[in-house]
């Protein structure tokens, strides 16, 4: 479990930077950004499942992932990388809870930091709206 929870970070820093540098984009906004990881951690406890070939499994993930973020709008190029993340450190079922909720505790204080940050520059109004 290590493994996945050391670079959980990484990928709630590209969020971090996307949020701080365009606060106006919808995919920014925080409960977009909320939805989409927490659906991007759902496809990969999904495929974690599956015996198929990682290859395979990423092309699933990517095809799933892209799908679900078009159909509900919550498109955050971050968090398309969750799947392949959890795919390519060979994620295991059992790990699921505990990578799910850490994801989502990262993701939540990578928000507040954000909305932090913006108002620390003084010249940004994070989130103009929240969804």
């Amino acid at each position: 479990m290590t493994d996945s929870t050391e670079r959980l970070p990484l990928v709630s820093l590209f969020t971090f930077v996307l949020v701080v540098a365009q606060p106006q984009l919808p995919g920014s906004r925080p409960l977009r950004v909320m939805a989409a990881y927490a659906s991007s951690g759902m496809i990969s406890i999904g495929l974690a499942a599956v015996p198929w070939p990682i290859a395979l499994r990423g092309i699933i993930a990517a095809a799933i992932t892209l799908f679900v973020m078009y159909l509900t709008g919550i498109f955050h190029a971050p968090a398309f990388a969750v799947p392949f993340a959890a795919l390519l450190i060979s994620f295991e079922i059992v790990d699921a809870p505990r990578a799910y909720l850490m994801l989502m505790i990262y993701v939540a204080l990578v928000l507040v930091l954000a909305i932090m940050t913006n108002r620390l520059l003084g010249y940004r109004s994070y989130p103009e709206r929240w969804w």
